[in-house]
């Protein structure tokens, strides 16, 4: 039953030695990459914000104008 115990015990320090060699390398990659998915998160969440801010503007513009357009359509078929 130890002998059992022992080489699961083996297996498993192995992976986890493999695992951190093999992880190390890419810690820079790794940080860098989520640095990057940061900086996307943040530009997305700013570009809906844009785009929400123009929509809201041009709906403005267009109900500003929409009033003054018909009477001036109104008044040119009079």
């Amino acid at each position: 039953m130890a002998s059992d115990n022992n080489w699961k015990d083996n297996i498993i320090f192995q992976l986890k030695h493999r695992n951190q060699v093999e992880a190390h390398k890419f810690q820079d990659i790794i940080h860098l990459n989520n640095k990057i998915f940061k900086y996307a998160y943040a530009l997305r969440t700013e570009n809906e914000q844009l785009t929400s801010q123009l929509e809201r503007t041009k709906v403005g513009a267009v109900e500003g104008k929409g009033g003054e357009g018909r009477e001036c359509s109104t008044n040119h078929r009079s």
